[in-house]
């Protein structure tokens, strides 16, 4: 009987032992590892200050809101200082961006490509003003004969209302044989824009003179369109292409002064 005791005594020794080094390994123990936070922490708890450590910035866990200076919606963060919104997401398009007023390109890009930031200026031009157009570069897409391509652009202007103010023209820019590819720069002579002109189009055009042969119309037929014309300050550089075209590529730029 002594001896059933004893074993008895022994094995519940042996169980308390187990449990205590058991509860050294509590997850609680980890979970303070793991999260570092200081003691000015607004968390009460290891489970409250866990959670804490991925709530955003301006999180108040005493009212359950967000401070009146940043807050997070979705995945996009405010900040009431700036009034503008960022986005985290990396897929944002330069349009959600420039509506959002997140883009890193000044407000007067956005208002002439897409029409957000424009409450800052009236989108027409208050004055005549005169524009420089430049060619930039041309290619030859077509197998073949190399081309001898006379280049010219065609210029519409409307209002706001949609209204056409002017048809202008410059004059041919280049007569150059046998060219499959070029790049530089050929100005033409300025053209002027009137008062008022809320919209801009741009028409290349593009015939390949073979002289006894014929021509060959190179022309896509597309006009290239910049809104909000009076958003655009002396000098702010338009890029343009042909991206219609299955002959040629065309590449030009242009401003107003």
């Amino acid at each position: 009987m002594k001896k059933i005791t004893i074993i008895s005594w022994v094995v519940s020794l042996l169980m308390l032992a187990f449990l205590g080094a058991c509860a050294d390994e509590s997850p609680v123990n980890s979970l303070e590892e793991e999260y570092h936070y200081s003691s000015s922490s607004s968390c009460t708890s290891i489970i409250d200050c866990a959670d804490a450590a991925s709530r955003p910035p301006g999180y108040s866990s005493s009212s359950e809101k967000y401070s009146s200076s940043s807050y997070y919606y979705g995945n996009s963060y405010y900040s009431s200082s700036s009034s503008k919104k960022y986005s985290s997401s990396s897929s944002v398009s330069e349009s959600e961006k420039c509506r959002l007023g997140t883009s890193s390109y000044p407000d007067s890009y956005c208002c002439s490509y897409y029409g957000y930031q424009c409450s800052y200026t009236s989108n027409e031009t208050e004055e005549e003003k005169k524009m420089e157009l430049t060619l930039t570069y041309y290619k030859q897409k077509t197998s073949g004969e190399k081309t001898d391509p006379e280049i010219s652009f065609k210029v519409y202007t409307f209002n706001n209302d949609g209204d056409t103010l002017q048809s202008l023209k410059t004059e041919q820019l280049t007569d150059w044989d046998n060219v499959p590819e070029w790049s530089g720069k050929i100005v033409a002579s300025p053209l002027t824009i009137a008062a008022g002109v809320a919209t801009i189009y741009v028409c290349p055009i593009i015939i390949d003179d073979d002289g006894i042969l014929g021509s060959q119309n190179f022309s896509s037929n597309y006009c290239y369109i910049r809104k909000n014309i009076g958003t655009l300050k002396n000098g702010d550089i338009v890029e343009q292409s042909d991206s219609e075209n299955t002959k040629a590529s065309l590449e030009w730029q242009w401003y107003l002064y």
